[in-house]
């Protein structure tokens, strides 16, 4: 499915999606939850909340990781965890870190690293094609 309007108009919804999170909260914003192209992008959001974490993504206790945290402002490299495992159990100074699992939480990083490294965990391919996308959200 393509853009059918604004700036984006003619793009592939999953490539604004994914590049251009902003817009999608920017339409949420504006009163747009009846258009089409949101109600698509909301599809594309479910399906990549549950989409796991590559099984290459482990927690210190070797789990298989469901969460990326990071200081609080900044992209280090990022820490992998568990459900099981608490945010501050390895070491870090309470209340500094950020526990990122789903897509919202994700978009209020605004950081092109963090968005890196988000994508990779999900699977997301790295050259975001048309035909690319349709097959990474089977649609």
């Amino acid at each position: 499915m393509n853009m059918s309007f604004g700036k984006f108009k003619g793009e592939s919804v999953a490539w604004v999606f994914l590049n251009y999170p902003e817009y999608f909260q920017w339409m949420d914003s504006n009163d747009m939850q009846n258009k089409k192209d949101y109600q698509f992008m909301l599809g594309l959001k479910e399906k990549l909340n549950e989409m796991p974490f590559s099984s290459a993504m482990y927690c210190s206790c070797k789990n298989t990781a469901t969460r990326l945290s990071l200081y609080k402002g900044q992209f280090n490299g990022g820490y992998w965890f568990c459900g099981s495992c608490e945010l501050d159990s390895k070491g870090a100074n309470q209340g500094y870190l950020t526990g990122i699992s789903t897509y919202d939480e994700f978009v209020n990083g605004k950081n092109n690293r963090l968005s890196l490294a988000y994508y990779n965990a999900k699977g997301v391919p790295e050259r975001k094609t048309k035909s690319a996308l349709k097959y990474y959200f089977g649609y």
